[in-house]
């Protein structure tokens, strides 16, 4: 059986659009995982909003929005844990942010993207 193709957006770039993961499980359209940091955004309406929005990218790039993890507390990253943990089992093939600044939790975001996309696989997508 041959792997089904990938959108443009999770093709890794030097790979000539090589498949970077497996299919979502059978639905047709791989998955792609959110991320978001609560201490950023104005309020539930803001996250609400995003989410929809971050449902519509997908979508619109060929692929399907998994869960998002809303991270609560910077200073306890929980939600990024949970994140990786499912990129570990192969839940997503990529994350998807509302902007890098998202990923601040985790160090320096000039180095952020390509540390997360070098440890994990997943690419990073950003709204």
């Amino acid at each position: 059986m041959s792997p089904i193709p990938l959108p443009a957006a999770l093709a890794d770039p030097q790979s000539n659009g090589a498949i970077v993961n497996a299919s979502d499980g059978g639905r047709g359209k791989p998955v792609v995982l959110g991320y978001m940091c609560r201490e950023l955004l104005t309020g539930d309406r803001q996250v609400a909003d995003l989410e929809l929005r971050m449902k519509h990218f997908a979508e619109a790039e060929g692929l399907r929005l998994g869960f998002v993890y809303v991270e609560q507390a910077v200073a306890r990253p929980v939600a990024f844990g949970a994140l990786v943990e499912s990129l570990a089992h192969s839940a997503g093939h990529a994350v998807l942010l509302p902007g890098l600044l998202h990923f601040a939790v985790l160090g320096p975001q000039d180095d952020i993207k390509p540390l997360f996309e070098w440890v994990t696989g997943a690419r990073v997508l950003i709204l």
